[in-house]
């Protein structure tokens, strides 16, 4: 799966990702009382999710901290005990700003090493003893989370500590991000570790802890006094793991959940312990109806809960929608529609079924979605699990449980109500999305269900009395929802109509067509910035708060320079304001993607070329040794840039760092059995044109034809080799990609990761470097990157980087098959379009989130409109100074 954006990244309501910073806190509770209590010469300041107090005395850098857990239940009974031993004190401290913001760090979701932690405390080495004395006296006979992270102080179930950073530090990584650190003994700074177990920085002696008996490790691998040996992890969150167990009384294999205290609140009166026992009565009350899972047993475990039940043999409905939907084919034969269907529908009508059945004895499912479905393996069954969000009606409180894309937009977070017509919503949602996964994006716009919706569900030959029930289901009105049964009943009633799946007909878009929407999406860009803020000038992805606001792939440095390649001046203001913040920031990573060395390249080409060189050389100055391989924030897209200023100014100390750079990428590869080379960061190795060989291939191709050296591209071309023999073969013959060497359980037939990023870099070395033994190979790899539909209309991650790639499929071979591919992408690219008042936009890498940045946003689909109407190269390659005589220059014909 993409990576998809942290829980925080959608915390703070509206269209666009937005930093925590902005979320405006409830001062009324938590801070209100701090206020009235604070002593004078005391200061306060917020944090993201901090409300941070500080005396006038200076605060060290590190040392042993304190954490006090609470809950929403007991926070303000802890801050009346605690706060006036902070006063007496004088100890800097931070608590959680208000109730939703505790609520959040307990929830289900929130990192296992971070969760429980209300009040964070930083005593000095002199007044750590005296502090967690009084706080554990304060507090006693008070319950909390166990903070994972942390040791328990004495018999406590609220005092706990651990030893780590008190200001802040940070180091800046070759992505952009940073990561906190500390200083070892030797001063040195190692990361500040913020696991979901104790531990300590060697050197470091715990205070406070006497050494306990240790536990035998076959008790540590068992439950219940040894009946139940865990056999396998399955899945962690902050509730609690999930493991496969052996019953040691039965010798059946179990399914176990466990549930920690006083976290992951699905309501005011259910923490995990208390949904589990929901849970397990639920389930008892559905174990004869051949719907869910048969619950065997109920204990207690040390302080938590665990609940035994069937373990259900199958895969996940989202596994088979990922795997078996008809739109994932690229020709579909009329035979493979019919039997894509006839799976889909049993599995549908028997899902149906098992919800009617389960509402028919008073349950609401609350959060189904088909990550909750089993496919039972080799039938048209299913089994519906994870009831800990579900409610009797009558017995049980609504709970807020739901999965993004399943949840009626009539839902108010803030209000929870179980209704089973919430059900037929999130039932018509998970039968959608096996077929295309478009859930998210309606969920978020229901204004455009309906379309989106007939377009997918006609792609993939569903009669229309299907996707009219669908539809219906997913109406923004419950009185006008399909039930299982009318959903049921549409499914087995029709079969899918002979012939193979529609193709995009010819003449649907124009050069006039194109270039008002293009027009449409620079008025929004230009309409939607803010130069007032700091942190951002247009709606951009979640990474720039991650990372930073200028660079190329999801900052301003690319959108100025879509704007530029576009034709649109810039608005008065928005090149200073890179200018402004690329001063601001402290350090900048090196690289091409999200640091100096893309800035250096858009400066460039904005006509700013001694700040272009300034920011090339301050990309220079970071040491290169230790920097990662990849393309996106290594040496390869360095030295792309290098070379890029060698042929605009041929001074030799770019091309230069450019040599420089490939000697270092070639004494770090490692090889494989067959001599072909290959790099890995942090033991693993990825695939791709971002962050896998395939980078380092294109840049040792481009260097080879500026030295006019033959070396340099065979070095590159066996790193291409590489990358080419983990393709995974398709249904259709064609070729993509996983991610690493070692996973193949999700492939990507996207530009950064997959098929589009290899078939770009092996078209290059077909037409730049003489090796036609690529050819069958590249025609395999286009039939793997071909599709309608994907999560994303993205460029690195979407629609519309397949797009760019056989647009250079069809410019370099001047294959006009190609042209249908290219409409056909364009036309599930502008089934995301979202219109406003302010122009045209599209989300970015959450379908609920827009975007303006080039990475993920309209700033790259733009770009491709414009080259579909005017021709051009590839964005940020070097093709123009060697292939003037390819097509490439030349616009699709579409009128």
């Amino acid at each position: 799966m993409r990576t998809r954006p942290g829980i925080l990244d959608l915390w703070v309501r509206g269209d666009y990702f937005e930093p925590l910073d902005r979320y405006v806190a409830d001062e009324s509770s938590y801070i209100a009382l701090i206020r009235k209590a604070m002593p004078s010469g005391w200061t306060d300041s917020r944090s993201g999710l901090w409300f941070n107090c500080s005396p006038k005395t200076p605060i060290a850098p590190q040392g042993w901290k304190i954490h006090i857990s609470g809950t929403t239940h007991t926070a303000i009974e802890v801050l009346e005990k605690v706060l006036p031993i902070f006063w007496e004190t004088g100890v800097h401290f931070k608590c959680a700003a208000d109730r939703r913001l505790l609520s959040l760090i307990n929830s289900k979701t929130w990192p296992r090493g971070g969760s429980g932690k209300f009040i964070t405390v930083y005593p000095g080495p002199d007044a750590l003893t005296t502090t967690i004395d009084a706080l554990y006296i304060a507090t006693r006979g008070m319950a909390g989370p166990f903070i994972l992270s942390d040791r328990r102080y004495k018999d406590s179930r609220v005092i706990f500590y651990r030893y780590g950073g008190f200001v802040l530090t940070e180091r800046l990584l070759p992505n952009g991000a940073t990561e906190p650190v500390i200083l070892n003994k030797e001063g040195e700074p190692v990361r500040d570790q913020r696991n979901p177990y104790f531990s300590i920085p060697a050197g470091v002696e715990d205070p406070f802890f006497t050494p306990e008996d240790v536990q035998n490790p076959e008790e540590a691998a068992t439950l219940k006094r040894g009946r139940y040996k865990i056999t396998k992890a399955l899945s962690f969150s902050n509730s609690g793991g999930v493991y496969l167990a052996t019953d040691r009384e039965s010798g059946r294999e179990v399914v176990i959940k466990e549930a920690r205290p006083l976290v992951s609140w699905t309501s005011e009166s259910n923490d995990a312990v208390a949904s589990l026992k929901k849970e397990h009565r639920i389930l008892s009350i559905l174990q004869d109806a051949g719907v869910a899972p048969v619950p065997y047993d109920l204990f207690f475990d040390w302080e938590h809960a665990f609940l035994a039940q069937e373990f259900v043999r199958g895969e996940s409905l989202w596994d088979f929608g990922a795997r078996e939907s008809i739109l994932l084919r690229i020709h579909p034969t009329d035979a493979d529609v019919q039997q894509f269907y006839s799976r889909l529908s049993g599995i549908a009508i028997a899902l149906c079924n098992a919800v009617s059945e389960i509402h028919r004895r008073g349950i609401v499912l609350t959060d189904l979605s088909p990550h909750n479905v089993i496919v039972l393996d080799g039938q048209a069954d299913v089994r519906i699990i994870d009831y800990e969000g579900s409610c009797e009606l009558g017995i049980d409180v609504p709970t807020t449980m739901g999965t993004p894309g399943f949840v009626p937009p009539s839902r108010d977070p803030r209000r929870p109500e179980a209704t089973m017509e919430d059900d037929y919503y999130a039932l018509a949602a998970t039968i959608l999305s096996c077929i295309a996964r478009v859930h998210e994006f309606v969920e978020a716009h229901p204004g455009r269900c309906h379309d989106v919706v007939k377009t997918v569900c006609d792609a993939a030959k569903i009669p229309e009395v299907v996707s009219v029930a669908l539809i219906r289901g997913l109406s923004a009105h419950r009185e006008d929802r399909s039930t299982p049964i009318e959903i049921a009943r549409a499914m087995a009633g029709e079969r899918p109509s002979q012939g193979v799946p529609p193709t995009l007909s010819s003449g649907k878009y124009s050069v006039a067509s194109l270039t008002s929407m293009t027009d449409e999406m620079t008025r929004f860009i230009i309409n939607s910035a803010d130069p007032e803020r700091s942190d951002r000038l247009v709606p951009c992805d979640y990474r720039i708060y991650h990372t930073n606001s200028v660079g190329i792939a999801y900052g301003a440095a690319g959108v100025l320079w879509a704007l530029s390649r576009l034709g649109k001046a810039a608005p008065d203001g928005w090149v200073d304001w890179l200018h402004r913040k690329q001063l601001e920031y402290k350090e900048l990573p090196s690289g091409f993607g999200v640091g100096l060395a893309g800035i250096a390249w858009v400066l460039w080409d904005l006509g700013f070329k001694d700040l272009a060189r300034k920011s090339l050389r301050e990309a220079r100055s970071r040491p290169l040794v230790g920097t990662t391989h990849n393309l996106f924030h290594g040496i390869a897209g360095w030295g792309l840039v290098n070379l890029r200023f060698y042929l605009e100014t041929h001074e030799h100390e770019y091309l230069d760092d450019a040599v420089r750079g490939a000697e270092i990428l070639m004494s770090s590869a490692s090889e494989d059995s067959g001599g072909l080379p290959f790099w890995q960061r942090d033991g693993v190795t990825e695939l791709g044109l971002f962050y896998g060989g395939c980078g380092p291939a294109l840049f040792f191709l481009y260097l080879g034809l500026v030295r006019k050296n033959v070396s340099y591209i065979e070095f590159g071309r066996r790193a291409l080799d590489f990358e080419l023999a983990h393709g995974v073969q398709t249904a259709d013959d064609g070729l993509t990609w996983a991610y690493t060497t070692s996973n193949n359980s999700i492939i990507s037939p996207y530009w950064d990761r997959g098929s589009a990023g290899i078939g770009a870099v092996t078209l290059r070395y077909i037409h730049l470097a003489g090796y036609d033994g690529y050819k069958e190979k590249l025609q395999r790899i286009v039939t793997g990157a071909l599709g309608r539909f994907t999560y994303s209309p993205a460029k690195i991650f979407g629609l519309t980087g397949i797009a760019g790639f056989l647009l250079d499929v069809h410019a370099f071979t001047g294959d006009d098959r190609h042209r249908e591919d290219i409409l056909a992408a364009l036309d599930g690219i502008m089934l995301y379009r979202v219109t406003t008042k302010d122009g045209l936009i599209f989300p970015g890498s959450d379908q609920k989130k827009l975007s303006c940045d080039y990475a993920t946003g309209s700033a790259g689909i733009a770009l491709l409109l414009h080259r579909i109407i005017n021709g051009g190269h590839q964005e940020f390659l070097l093709d123009e100074y060697f292939a003037p005589r390819w097509q490439s220059l030349n616009p699709l014909c579409l009128d």
